[in-house]
């Protein structure tokens, strides 16, 4: 069973809904009106700062792509990481900022925006994957990460740096990677959750009580619930047989009783 982040999109939709124009992603939107790197430092080591860096700027400047740096460690606090100047302040203003908010629902905003994600942590890197973001991590040694992409990831898609190669070459061909087959693993991923869950459910005698959320007009509830009722009304014997007399008497009535036309009519002859 895929990790439950793999459902975020479905889920949560109303929350992203709200966070999606923050002035937090705004501000990164207007900055880069191109799209954005998403990259991830919480436990990147010190001598992959040199390579990674320039690795990073030599794809940016070529691609015409902005790069916001944040840290997944501090998410949920109230400020985000002082750690993330230290990377920023490398690059030309115009290439990097920081993100500027902590907010777990405005970082997650922001990754499912991005064009790449390149960072350390394995959650972001699922959020990534249940919307179809290209992404590659960060070698740090996390055996996690290498478990998971092994069960979860598309044969297509990097996991992370090899140890011989460099890392402006691994990030070009995670931006590489055709779009179309990375959303049709996402929606195959959704789809792998989301029968998991039926299936431990049906096991376990849990009644579900969430179900993914659909938008929908007050025209289209407020005629769900008149078909519902009237479904409800309609399967009541004792009701069906009311309308049944209902019906009887208004069409017996109706052929004693001479029409308007045909009074109308004996009155001119």
């Amino acid at each position: 069973m895929p990790c439950p982040l793999t459902a975020l999109p479905q889920v949560c939709a109303r929350q992203l809904r709200e966070y999606r124009d923050c002035d937090s992603l705004e501000g990164i939107r207007h900055r880069f009106p191109n799209g954005w790197i998403a990259v991830e430092i919480g436990q990147a080591q010190e001598e992959q700062f040199e390579s990674l860096t320039q690795a990073l700027r030599n794809v940016a400047e070529k691609e015409d792509l902005g790069i916001v740096f944040f840290d997944a460690s501090h998410c949920g606090e109230e400020k985000p990481s002082s750690r993330v100047r230290k990377w920023v302040e490398v690059f030309p203003e115009w290439i990097a900022a920081g993100f500027p908010s902590a907010n777990i629902w405005e970082v997650a905003s922001m990754l499912l925006h991005a064009r790449l994600y390149c960072g350390t942590s394995l959650d972001c890197r699922i959020i990534c994957m249940s919307a179809g973001v290209a992404r590659i991590n960060i070698p740090v040694g996390e055996k996690a990460t290498q478990s998971y992409c092994e069960l979860w990831e598309h044969d297509d898609v990097p996991i992370e740096f090899a140890t011989d190669e460099s890392p402006e070459v691994a990030i070009r061909e995670a931006l590489e990677v055709d779009l179309s087959m990375l959303r049709k693993h996402a929606k195959g991923l959704h789809s792998a959750y989301f029968s998991a869950l039926a299936i431990f459910l049906r096991e376990t005698g849990i009644c579900p009580r969430l179900a993914l959320g659909e938008e929908r007009s007050e025209h289209q509830a407020a005629s769900a619930v008149m078909h519902h009722l009237h479904d409800e009304w309609l399967s009541d014997e004792k009701s069906l047989r009311k309308v049944h007399k209902l019906n009887r008497k208004k069409n017996s009535g109706s052929e004693k009783r001479p029409s308007r036309l045909r009074k109308v009519k004996s009155i001119w002859s």
